[in-house]
């Protein structure tokens, strides 16, 4: 079976304690793919509140169908307590239940939760790249502005230079120093961006 798909299935029953428990799974898996998405909003001030408060809403939810599940005769017990503290955890690692411990497919539940947290790992580091490459992006851009204007206003001082005709206030001596200061000042950006350009 697909880790995804484990992580999203349950066997719908008739009975109380089968409807319950699917329930609980569907609610704990959807919080645990809101949580993943939140990651991902952490530039969209209000996209993250509107999540954040679907995720309250369900673990509220969640909570109630323990309750509810745990009144019900011969249910596995869930310690609630427990749920909520790994609820209040950032990673957003799939819960394990008791019945699902009894495993139908010759595979671990185990085995399946660790493969299916790899996969959330991997996920998780391919956005982030995504998101530092595309920030590196955004500061080589800047980083070539930058030298684009100093090398604008190098060329007007160098006209400043050759014809002798100076604004008001400036020197021959005051063009050749304003030069050479903005010689340098383009020296780190330009060894920036060429960096910026090995790496993007």
């Amino acid at each position: 079976m697909d880790v995804k798909q484990w992580a999203s299935s349950g066997n719908a029953t008739a009975s109380p304690v089968g409807g319950l428990q699917l329930s609980i799974e569907t609610l704990s898996v959807s919080i645990c793919q809101k949580k993943h998405y939140l990651y991902r909003q952490n530039d969209r001030n209000k996209r993250r509140q509107k999540i954040t408060q679907k995720i309250a809403q369900e673990k509220k939810r969640l909570v109630a169908e323990i309750q509810r599940y745990n009144q019900q005769p011969n249910a596995d017990p869930v310690d609630t307590n427990l749920v909520v503290q790994q609820l209040s955890n950032k990673a957003e690692e799939i819960m394990i239940w008791p019945w699902q411990e009894q495993n139908t497919d010759g595979v671990s539940i185990f085995t399946k939760k660790k493969l299916f947290d790899q996969v959330m790992l991997v996920s998780r580091l391919t956005e982030e790249r995504q998101i530092l490459v595309k920030e590196m992006i955004q500061h080589c851009q800047y980083l070539k502005d930058s030298i684009a204007k100093v090398q604008s206003l190098m060329a007007t001082v160098s006209v400043w230079t050759q014809t002798g005709s100076y604004p008001n206030g400036f020197t021959e001596d005051g063009s050749k120093g304003l030069m050479c200061l903005l010689k340098k000042k383009t020296a780190g950006p330009q060894t920036e961006t060429a960096d910026c350009s090995m790496h993007v």
